[in-house]
């Protein structure tokens, strides 16, 4: 019979995860919820669907016009500092 010989320090054994990848096709779930609006099967679900859709939509539209603003601001900034340095220059 061997002892075991006892320890302050407690070594913690690996714990496995079990992760299933899964697939989500967007253009697919829009379709579907497309044809589900115009089949005249409306429900609660759907509804909610619907307004997340659009918000998602206006999200994006939204990150389009920052990155017009962002550039016309550094346009804007390079024109001024391009003017400021002709000025102390001369």
């Amino acid at each position: 019979m061997s002892m075991k010989i006892p320890s302050f320090m407690k070594i913690n054994q690996h714990t496995r995860f079990e992760f299933t990848p899964r697939y989500y096709d967007e253009r697919k779930e829009r379709l579907e919820s497309i044809k589900a609006k115009y089949s005249g099967n409306s429900s609660e679900e759907e509804f909610q669907e619907r307004i997340k859709g659009s918000f998602k939509q206006s999200a994006k539209t939204n990150t389009k016009k920052g990155s017009k603003t962002n550039t016309r601001l550094i346009m804007i900034i390079a024109i001024l500092s391009y003017l400021s340095w002709t000025f102390i220059i001369k």
